[in-house]
């Protein structure tokens, strides 16, 4: 499922129906999620685009106000070979692909995730530290390139300058994509026009004033 939240929140809705849970508040985890079926399409090794929908999976998953916890299926599966779909480590402790798209969220996740708009293809997710630091995330989940407007609302004090950064591969099968920076960027009038790589995740990353 592309929409890992329609869990919660049918489980909110479920709660809510039962008198004793009612009004509770009740906070809910979402564990083991990956980007695997374990259907026969999940034979193939961890790649370029699974590590593009573990990201987008644990994307939503923050930025969803019902989910209080959420937990990647597994560091290492010990019933699945090495570099599975559902390995964030390799038997050596190196990152897989997913694990590398797990490591991005883990550096440049920020105190609080902002609310956002996608396309159908291009998802954004952002992430700030009040008075520190903005992180913008535009996800190509397409075999094409994208043309993007990224426009800021609300955040008077950030800098036009900032630095964006890159994480893609040669195909969607690559199973060692890279994440490198692209290099400087500036905004005009709190809007950047952007050419985003196929498959690619891409962050731009800027600092705020007090």
């Amino acid at each position: 499922d592309s929409d890992p939240t329609r869990i919660l929140k049918n489980t909110k809705k479920v709660l809510e129906t039962n008198p004793v849970t009612r009004d509770k508040n009740i906070p809910m985890m979402m564990t083991e999620y990956a980007s695997g079926t374990f259907f026969e399409w999940d034979r193939e090794h961890a790649n370029l685009g699974r590590a593009i929908i573990t990201f987008d999976l644990q994307g939503q998953l923050l930025q969803d106000p019902d989910c209080y916890f959420s937990q990647f299926w597994n560091t290492i599966n010990v019933y699945e070979g090495d570099n599975s779909v559902f390995n964030a480590l390799y038997r050596d402790n190196t990152l897989t692909s997913v694990g590398k798209a797990l490591w991005i969220w883990g550096n440049y996740l920020e105190d609080e995730m902002l609310s956002t708009t996608s396309s159908d293809m291009v998802k954004c997710f952002a992430t700030r530290t009040p008075g520190k630091t903005l992180n913008v995330f535009l996800v190509n989940r397409d075999t094409i390139e994208h043309h993007v407007q990224l426009e800021i609302l609300n955040e008077e004090t950030i800098s036009s300058k900032g630095t964006k950064w890159v994480f893609t591969g040669t195909s969607l099968g690559d199973q060692h994509p890279g994440w490198t920076e692209s290099g400087n960027i500036r905004l005009k009038s709190n809007k950047l026009h952007d050419i985003l790589d196929p498959y690619s995740i891409n962050m731009y990353s800027f600092k705020l004033g007090e």
